[in-house]
């Protein structure tokens, strides 16, 4: 121990040659209890237990407590599983979703063509559209698909006209709208 005496520092050996005697103490308790329950100080480095029969080596990465999942693991577990189903579950109905688009393009677009080539050789051989039907309806799968023929003249000397065809059904929330556009020359017969 150092003390003080005037201007001066000197070393006096301690009165007890060993460890102050409230950490004699701590240090039996703290043996008393690691024997008592078996348990080894992780902490200590390897081969610095405080008795000699423990296998520290063996025993460094065990754990005292009961084996099982915290509350926090469990949690986030949860949350990132169904995260990973909502995730799923989008992709099956987007991917739902285009399956119908496809088929409902697929069936209308051929009728469409179809369409469009009935209203071109009706302007090019009477000049109108008279006996043609320009709306309706019809069903493709369970799609209700409406449909608009229109045309007008785009040069009366010449007798070119053009011609729309729009078809138009409801998925879900939205409206697909598709869309034909041709051209036809009426030829006047003289």
């Amino acid at each position: 121990m150092m003390s003080r005496t005037g201007n001066e520092v000197s070393e006096k050996p301690s009165k007890f040659s060993q460890r102050p005697l409230i950490t004699q103490i701590l240090e039996r308790l703290h043996r008393f209890y690691r024997r008592r329950f078996n348990l080894c100080n992780p902490c200590l480095p390897a081969g610095r237990c405080f008795f000699n029969r423990c296998n520290h080596k063996e025993r460094l990465f065990q754990s005292s407590r009961s084996k099982g999942f915290t509350l926090i693991e469990v949690m986030v577990a949860t949350a990132v599983l169904s995260l990973g189903i909502v995730l799923i579950y989008e992709a099956f109905f987007i991917s739902l979703n285009s399956f119908d688009y496809c088929y409902n393009y697929l069936n209308v677009s051929p009728w469409m063509d179809e369409k469009i080539w009935e209203a071109q050789d009706g302007i090019t051989c009477l000049g109108t559209l008279t006996g043609t039907k320009t709306n309706g309806e019809f069903t493709s799968g369970v799609s209700v698909l409406k449909w608009i023929l229109s045309y007008d003249a785009l040069d009366k000397d010449q007798a070119l006209y053009k011609i729309d065809l729009e078809v138009s059904w409801q998925e879900g929330k939205r409206k697909i709208i598709l869309s034909r556009n041709a051209y036809a020359l009426y030829e006047k017969k003289e």
